[in-house]
């Protein structure tokens, strides 16, 4: 899945919505991850959301966060 929202509240809306759904070995990709940039949100909510589900926080390119259900 790829969430594109670059906003704070909808990025952590669709993180917490789609993770329990997703079958294991599945991903989430979040774009703009990127730690003080631009879209600050978008990074700030995956952080968040990573460490509340004890998760790796993955980030590739600089800018794609990354998701892997166990």
């Amino acid at each position: 899945m790829l969430v594109d929202v670059d906003l704070y509240q909808p990025v952590l809306a669709a993180l917490n919505s789609i993770y329990d759904l997703m079958s294991p070995g599945g991903v989430i990709v979040t774009d703009d991850c990127t730690p003080g940039g631009q879209w600050g949100g978008a990074y700030d909510a995956y952080a968040e959301f990573t460490k509340a589900k004890c998760l790796e926080s993955v980030i590739l390119h600089d800018k794609l966060g990354l998701v892997v259900k166990h």
